[in-house]
């Protein structure tokens, strides 16, 4: 005789009717008779929402579900979108690949690049701002100190001429126009009898 028990499970058919699929999603469970496995439908299922049909499949193989916003805790989160955002154009712009080979004073300097579109802030500034967004996290730059913000603007340097000729080379053709940005600097000194001090009040422009 049957034996009220066994595991339950969902059974899923399909038949084609002309251009037509149809399926039947039946609730089923196995037991032992006489020696033999058989199965016995006890619910059609077939006309219950796709996502309940899946969850009752999920939750009869051992799968546990929550509530989405229950079983777990925020403790922290990053803002992201601003940074996506920016990260993508610097991406579309070949930004890394023009700063140089692939190095954690470029990801320095690429981070520096974006804090400054996003938020313009001093070096100390910017390395606390890192702290609390994606983008430090990302380039693993959480905890940076200011000497190696340093360092990496001398790594810069030493490849301001190779980023500027890639630069020529990319945008630049016979017969551009080029635009300068010139920072006017007055230099002061005590002793402007000093031969090697810039005379007061004189200025230095930096193309």
């Amino acid at each position: 005789m049957k034996r009220f028990s066994g595991a339950m499970h969902v059974a899923t058919t399909r038949r084609q009717h002309k251009d037509k699929i149809y399926e039947t999603h039946l609730l089923r469970r196995s037991y032992r008779e006489d020696g033999k496995v058989k199965n016995e439908t006890l619910a059609n299922l077939s006309y219950l929402p796709t996502e309940t049909i899946q969850v009752i499949g999920e939750s009869l193989a051992g799968k546990h579900h929550v509530v989405a916003g229950e079983g777990f805790e925020i403790k922290r989160s990053l803002p992201h979108g601003h940074v996506a955002a920016i990260a993508a154009m610097a991406n579309e712009l070949k930004l890394p690949a023009l700063l140089g080979p692939s190095c954690r004073e470029r990801d320095i300097i690429y981070a520096l690049i974006l804090a400054r579109a996003i938020r313009p802030a001093s070096k100390l500034a910017t390395s606390r701002w890192l702290n609390d967004t994606t983008l430090g996290a990302d380039l693993g730059l959480m905890g940076i100190s200011t000497d190696e913000i340093y360092s990496a603007m001398d790594w810069l340097y030493a490849r301001q001429g190779t980023i500027e000729a890639q630069l020529a080379k990319r945008h630049l053709k016979e017969g551009s126009r080029v635009l300068y940005d010139c920072t006017f600097r007055s230099f002061r000194t005590p002793n402007p009898e000093f031969s090697d001090s810039p005379r007061r009040g004189a200025f230095r422009c930096h193309a």
